[in-house]
């Protein structure tokens, strides 16, 4: 099933949703690729959180050309399929192959500097195989305790519960960045204090 027809048959269950649905099948019936990083105004991206089994522990990326940690994730490069974006992403940055996993949220970003980014956030708990060496940063398991003392940021520690919990529901969460400044924020179409 294409992009545009998993959307429009998806039942927002809140009115930011219902919004940022409404949004993404205008662009993507509007003609404009959002699916490549060559729209200069929004484009895809897909994450995947993997999880231990136990629950505690995720593979983070350090980013040494960022100087900060990340989950695994990319740019949908004209595919989409998000999940096959996740799934390649994790592929190539960590060497698993993901065997457990679901979609968990859809966070979008607004910046005064960057493009519009819609991720669509999975988790994954079932993998095979063993961390490869990546050519982005360095692979670690980090404590879900520690992920909060990471260089991350502020709006990534918003969701960072809702990731871990297994019965949390698929949410939206909307951030707004000033620059480096996070001005705005809203989970399932509530204002958070910033």
């Amino acid at each position: 099933m294409k992009l545009y027809d998993q959307i429009r048959e998806y039942i927002p269950w809140n009115e930011q949703e219902q919004q940022d649905r409404e949004v993404l099948l205008h662009w993507l019936s509007s003609g404009v690729d959002i699916a490549t990083r060559n729209n200069p105004v929004a484009h895809l991206t897909a994450s995947a959180w993997v999880i231990s089994p136990d629950r505690n522990y995720v593979v983070m990326a350090y980013h040494n050309l960022y100087d900060s940690w990340a989950w695994l994730g990319g740019h949908a490069d004209g595919e989409q399929d998000l999940l096959a974006v996740a799934l390649r992403e994790v592929q190539e940055e960590t060497g698993l192959t993901l065997t457990d996993y679901r979609l968990r949220g859809l966070v979008t970003f607004l910046s005064s500097v960057w493009e519009t980014e819609y991720m669509f956030v999975f988790t994954a708990t079932g993998y095979e195989g063993e961390l490869i060496e990546c050519n982005e940063g360095d692979l670690e398991w980090i404590h879900k305790d520690r992920l909060v003392e990471l260089p991350l940021w502020v709006g990534d520690k918003l969701f960072l519960e809702r990731i871990h919990e297994p019965d949390t529901p698929f949410f939206s969460l909307k951030l707004r960045y000033e620059g480096d400044d996070l001005v705005y924020a809203a989970l399932d179409g509530k204002e958070l204090s910033v």
